[in-house]
């Protein structure tokens, strides 16, 4: 995301205005007429003066990259001869001139690139070199570089014939985590050919963001007496979970150490490891214990940690340690709190299910506290009548689809989770600066329906947590209303029939809606209805759910409502920022002065167009992505994607500019336009909310949606994550620093 400036609020205009206005002869002071010629003058010549001020104050800050402004970081720059990558990317420009130095030492390393990766794009990544993927002999120059004798997995040496038994390694396949081996292929590299070959590093990018919700509240999918179904999602989707890609040094090597989705096979994979330590720390633990012939049991751990053994199955690692020691026998107490003691401590941290029991990748709260994951398992749940629980198991979560059962007696009250996105676009647990500065005059938590009270006719009210709530029918507004979801959460709120919210007519009425997530809380549509006279109503960060029919996705049971915008009363400006909205609708009666759309998604569901504007409105759209119908006035939209028909009132005003819309769409002067037919479609990886790739534009898309847009970016709701411009200045780093020689390929993972 590009830098915003923020304005100072150190009052230093204010104050040479003043100081300068006191200097003014009197005389000059009366003559100043009701224009106010003068005084706008001195208010210029202020704002430089608090320029310079400022400039002078942060001399001393701007000769560190870590805290100089983003006009001195081209003079540091210059001191360690680094060339500066595209003013788009002021992440990725500070970290580079921070850490030229350090790069530089380190040239040529997988590590090097790897954190470039990080740095430059903002993405996570792993480095393979194709070479060493390659069937070839080993030979001494290899050194300890070399893959280990057999793959973790299949067992398989390098080289070797591939085992296609082990099923997780047949998913790991094109990834950066797989254990097959290939023949050279010398092509250039498009799509799955070419990539292996004797110069190629392959660089796996995992492009999507990920975040965790915590205190979720779950939505009941199923409840058959016997025991329940919920979905992860608050809205009733079922939605993949996401490791957070967090870093861990125990997990480093496996797929779930970066910021992809879960299966069951990976949180079901086991490896016990017995090593002197493993031995150690269970003396420790059966110190006070008391079992038979304990001399045998350490001697046979012994063996196995002399051999060097490595197990991936729980039953085979526990059958040959009873098998060798006479002390334990199956089904015995004494020897049952042996074997979940070594269950624990011989465990490698790094494998799936020690993930998995850690509660790193996902959390349930029932009503008694806590649930132990070492209680739960990985289970598919596509048809959950195929799978109970039994006596040893309280809960089996399906991570593919973002479910989980639990026994009747075991309800769930809340569940913390990863969930993937491809920007930062409607609400979402990121972190949002407006919303942080604000403070709340009434909060919100805990869940359920919201008490009319927490509503005044101004202030700001806050929800302060990822519950789901049940919101009131109306409220009125008298002043400045701000209802707003705290920094780093997203509540869930339901909306019955309608909420409505009714304007005054103060001169300085305003309403901010900012970082809610709103859903129908029954099976019709709702509506949020602003009515009543307003300066300004501005929709940020809010999700307007756009809404799910059961018929075309097999994951549901039964339809999910929409939730859409309607305004039928007098508004100054109606501003909608970074938001996924179901549709957008001005009735003719309303008096709307300009309507100003940045950065959002704008869904068409019931039939009902995406976007319509019946009054007399000047329309502003930037970096939007219309899926639907659009019935407007008048517009003047850049960097947009409109994928349906289009119907403008006015043709001689307005302009459409470095934007997609359908070959047979009558345009207001249009200015590089790409032009959408039947044989173009599908544009996107997926069109279905709730999807990990929403809105994201296929890699096959034609290339003027990928790189054309203003700025040469891409087009469309993601516009402003410069994707483009970050992978440029990833390509020119990642070849000033691979070794002479070398080819780097970048493959999207996620």
């Amino acid at each position: 995301m590009s830098e915003r400036p923020m304005m100072p609020r150190d009052g230093l205009e204010g104050y040479y205005h003043r100081k300068l206005w006191e200097m003014l002869p009197g005389i000059y002071k009366q003559r100043d007429g009701d224009d106010a010629t003068l005084d706008r003058m001195l208010r210029l010549i202020a704002g430089q003066a608090a320029q310079l001020r400022r400039s002078q104050d942060r001399m001393w800050e701007n000769q560190s990259v870590s805290t100089a402004d983003s006009w001195a970081l081209p003079y540091l720059a210059d001191l360690v001869a680094t060339r500066m990558i595209s003013e788009f990317n002021p992440r990725g420009r500070r970290a580079d001139v921070a850490k030229t130095i350090y790069y530089r030492r380190r040239a040529g390393t997988s590590t090097v690139i790897e954190e470039l990766i990080r740095d430059i794009a903002g993405w996570q990544g792993r480095v393979v070199e194709k070479m060493r993927r390659l069937v070839r002999m080993p030979h001494r120059l290899d050194g300890p570089l070399v893959d280990p004798p057999t793959t973790h997995l299949t067992k398989t040496p390098p080289g070797g014939i591939a085992d296609l038994r082990a099923v997780e390694s047949m998913g790991r396949t094109g990834g950066p985590f797989e254990e097959f081996h290939r023949l050279p292929d010398v092509r250039s590299h498009s799509g799955h050919n070419g990539r292996f070959n004797l110069p190629n590093v392959g660089c796996h990018l995992y492009r999507l963001e990920v975040f965790e919700v915590d205190g979720v509240t779950p939505s009941v999918l199923d409840d058959d007496g016997d025991s329940r179904l919920y979905t992860f999602d608050p809205s009733g989707r079922s939605i993949p979970l996401y490791s957070s890609g967090k870093l861990d040094e125990d997990a480093d090597g496996a797929p779930h150490s970066m910021p992809d989705a879960l299966s069951c096979e990976q949180l079901n994979q086991v490896v016990y490891r017995v090593d002197d330590e493993v031995i150690r720390r269970l003396w420790d633990h059966l110190a006070d214990e008391t079992i038979d012939e304990p001399a045998q049991l350490y001697e046979t751990l012994a063996k196995f940690a002399r051999k060097g053994l490595v197990f991936d199955d729980r039953q085979r690692f526990f059958r040959l340690l009873l098998a060798y020691t006479d002390g334990l026998s199956e089904g015995d107490s004494d020897s049952e709190r042996v074997l979940d003691a070594l269950d624990d401590i011989a465990m490698d941290p790094g494998c799936g299910r020690a993930f998995f029991e850690s509660g790193r990748c996902l959390q349930m709260l029932g009503d008694e506290g806590k649930l132990s994951l070492r209680d739960a398992g990985p289970a598919s749940l596509e048809d959950p009548d195929l799978v109970e629980l039994n006596a040893s198991t309280e809960a089996l979560v399906d991570p593919e689809l973002g479910r989980v059962t639990v026994g009747e007696d075991t309800p769930l009250e809340a569940v913390t989770y990863c969930y993937a996105t491809p920007g930062r676009v409607g609400a979402g647990p990121w972190y949002r600066p407006a919303a942080q500065m604000r403070s709340p005059d009434s909060v919100v938590v805990g869940g359920g329906p919201v008490d009319e009270s927490k509503f005044g006719a101004e202030g700001v009210v806050q929800f302060d947590d990822n519950r789901s709530y049940q919101l009131v029918s109306e409220i009125s507004v008298d002043g400045e209303l701000v209802i707003q979801a705290a920094d780093g959460r997203r509540p869930y709120v339901e909306i019955e029939e309608s909420f409505r919210v009714i304007g005054s007519d103060a001169a300085d009425c305003r309403l901010v809606v900012d970082g809610l997530w709103f859903g129908a809380a029954d099976d019709e549509p709702a509506r949020i209805v602003v009515d009543g006279e307003y300066e300004q109503v501005v929709v940020r960060n809010c999700t307007l759910d756009p809404g799910a029919d059961a018929s075309a996705d097999d994951t549901l049971d039964d339809d999910i409502a929409a939730v859409a915008l309607e305004v039928v009363g007098d508004v100054g400006e109606l501003v909608v920022e970074s938001s996924i909205v179901e549709g957008l609708h001005i009735d003719a009666e309303a008096t709307v002065g300009a309507v100003r759309i940045e950065d959002a998604a704008l869904v068409a569901a019931n039939g009902e167009p995406a976007l319509a504007v019946e009054s007399s409105s000047d329309v502003e759209l930037e970096g939007v992505t219309v899926l639907g119908e659009v019935q407007l006035p008048r517009i003047d939209a850049s960097s947009c994607i409109f994928t349906g028909d289009m119907e403008i009132g006015n043709y001689q005003q307005g302009c459409v500019r470095y934007s997609a819309a359908p070959e047979d769409a009558d345009l207001p002067r249009p200015y590089r336009v790409f032009r959408l037919s039947e044989r173009h479609f599908p544009l996107f990886v997926s069109s279905r909310f709730g999807d990990p790739y929403f809105l994201r534009l296929r890699d096959h898309a034609p290339a003027p949606l990928r790189s054309e847009a203003e700025h040469q970016m891409e087009m469309g709701v993601y516009h402003s994550a410069f994707q483009p411009a970050r992978r440029d200045d990833l390509q020119t780093k990642i070849d000033e620093y691979l070794p002479f020689g070398q080819h780097p390929l970048f493959i999207d993972q996620t």
